[in-house]
Formats: structure tokens, sequence, C-alpha cells
């Protein structure tokens, strides 16, 4: 008898299948559709809509990472694209409707430099105090208020304080039922009184970094071990 030839089959036993590594990048087009929507809701003086859509963009954003983390579906070209709608998202459009919501009125005095340089986190605070006034501002004085908070916010953004992101939040990890619940709560909250509720959530993140800077230096570091001599 002849000897018979087997062809092995590669072993994709743990690898994702080739149409999986679409569905991280389809959560990242919802990012940039969001900052998309966000800067036209912007052009037409439609600022809730502005700040909404960068509310859904914001948990677009932590979708994508999180997803392709699970389906081990991470690329170069993902990663890339993800910075890309982060840009427009949390840099263009929150900057964007920061200046036509407040700013506008007293450029010519103080400039706009400084809403150049945002994050997640600070786009969510402007989207969160936009969604809570609706309405812009129209008196200078608070005008100049609302240019050093977004002035305050950037500076937060590019320092050196930490803030927690939620990216690198494991989905797979069993949670305890009271954790759940609480989850369940805000969520509710979040869709019945959507206002002071975000307002609230944002400002908080916010703070987290300073406050977490703090109380680090605050708290009582542990004394260096003493040195034993040996005769």
């Amino acid at each position: 008898m002849g000897s018979q030839i087997q062809i092995r089959k590669p072993d994709t036993k743990g690898q994702p299948r080739r149409g999986i590594y679409l569905v991280p990048s389809l959560f990242t087009v919802g990012t940039l559709v969001c900052g998309y929507i966000a800067i036209l809701s912007t052009l037409k003086m439609e600022f809730d809509y502005a700040a909404k859509a960068i509310g859904w963009g914001a948990l677009f954003d932590i979708l994508d990472g999180r997803i392709a983390r699970l389906t081990h579906s991470t690329s170069d070209f993902g990663q890339q694209f993800d910075s890309l709608a982060d840009v427009i998202t949390f840099g263009v459009a929150p900057a964007f409707l920061a200046f036509a919501w407040g700013v506008r009125p007293v450029e010519e005095v103080f400039g706009t430099q400084l809403v150049q340089h945002l994050r997640p986190g600070a786009a969510g605070v402007i989207a969160g105090i936009v969604h809570w006034a609706k309405y812009p501002v129209n008196d200078w004085i608070y005008e100049s208020v609302w240019l050093a908070v977004v002035g305050l916010l950037a500076f937060l953004m590019v320092s050196r304080l930490r803030y927690h992101t939620f990216k690198t939040l494991d989905l797979r990890r069993r949670r305890p039922y009271f954790a759940i619940i609480i989850i369940g709560i805000v969520a509710y909250a979040i869709w019945a009184y959507s206002e002071p509720v975000l307002l609230t959530l944002t400002l908080t993140y916010s703070l987290s970094g300073p406050l977490a800077r703090l109380t680090s230096r605050l708290r009582p570091q542990p004394h260096a071990p003493e040195e034993v001599h040996v005769a």
C-alpha cells in the first residue's frame, strides 16, 4: 500500500476569525461619527445635541478598546484609527463647542489657545456643563469664568496627574451583586435625570486627579527599614 500524505490544517484554535477584527473598528466609527455630529450640531447652534453626541462618543470610545482586548483583535490600524477618532471627538468637537457656547464673545480679549489641549475627561466636563445649562452664556463675567474653567481643564489634561481610564476595565471579571445594583441605579439616574447626574459625574472625574495627588501626599509614608550592622 502506498503511503498516504496527510495534509494538516493550520491550528486556528484561539485565533479570532477574520471578521472579528471589524467589530472594534465599528465602535471606533461610532466615536468618529459622534464627533462629526457634535461639530454639525454646534454649527447649527444646537449645543445640547452636540454635548449628547460627545457623551455617546465617550461611551463608544470605552467599548472599542475593551471589545478589542476581549476578542484579541487589536491591530496597529485599529490603534491609529482610534487615535484619529479621539482627536476629532475629544479634541476638535469639544473645543469647538466650548468656543461657540461660551468663549466667542471674549475671544478678542483673552484668545482661544486654551481650548486646544483637551482629552476625553475634559470633553466630558464641557459636554456635561453644556447639557446641564442648555443655553449659552451671554454675560461677559460668566464668559470669562467659562474660559477660566476650560483653561483649567486643559491644564489638568496635560499635567502629570493620573486619571483612571475605563478602557482597562476587565469585563470578564466577576462583579459582586452590590456593584451591579449600583451600576443599574447610576444608569437609571442618567436616563431619568441626565443633566445633574452627568454634570456631577464629569466634575467628580475631573477632580479625582488632584484629589488623588493630595491624598497621596497627606498619607503617611512607611518608614525605611533600619540598617543592621553585623560586627
